[in-house]
């Protein structure tokens, strides 16, 4: 299985949200940057499988987006194994059944990055996961650090990309 481990978008600050943290909704730099990371993500081998997402705003908003662009469009599945702070066993039992395939999980920080940490080293390593960043680790069990980096795609390099593109296509 390939696990793509996505923190949401760049969100705007809680102070302008009525309900706070949880309510704070993508920015439009944020928007822009999930879509063109999704526009890279239709092109993963293996292809998409689902996506699930934390039930926070921005990270919704995040599944949504990428479940939209990623072809062919999929469905993202709010989970509360993904909600700050979650312990990484419950979710990853629950992608048992994915051993085959790519399954996105978007959540927040410290979470994805210590999610990413734990697969690949088995222990938590500092390291922080920028809004927009995407890791994929490949993994053939749940339950150890049998994982292996693939790629990182920060939200400056999913930008590149895609002026790259936009100029090679001009």
């Amino acid at each position: 299985m390939i696990l793509v481990i996505v923190r949401h978008g760049d969100a705007l600050p809680a102070d302008g949200s009525p309900g706070g943290d949880p309510t704070r909704p993508l920015s439009e730099q944020g928007e822009t940057d999930i879509q063109a990371l999704g526009l890279i993500l239709s092109h993963v081998s293996p292809p998409v499988s689902r996506i699930l997402t934390s039930p926070l705003l921005r990270a919704k908003q995040t599944g949504l987006i990428l479940a939209r662009t990623i072809n062919p469009p999929l469905h993202a599945e709010q989970t509360d194994l993904l909600t700050p702070g979650f312990r990484h066993k419950p979710l990853l039992d629950s992608l048992g059944s994915d051993k085959e395939g790519t399954v996105i999980a978007v959540g927040h920080e410290p979470d994805c990055s210590g999610l990413v940490s734990h697969l690949v080293a088995g222990q938590t390593i500092h390291m922080r996961m920028r809004p927009g960043t995407a890791a994929a680790v490949q993994t053939s069990r749940t339950d150890s650090q049998d994982g292996r980096l693939l790629w990182v795609l920060t939200p400056e390099l999913v930008r590149q990309m895609t002026e790259s593109h936009q100029r090679r296509n001009a």
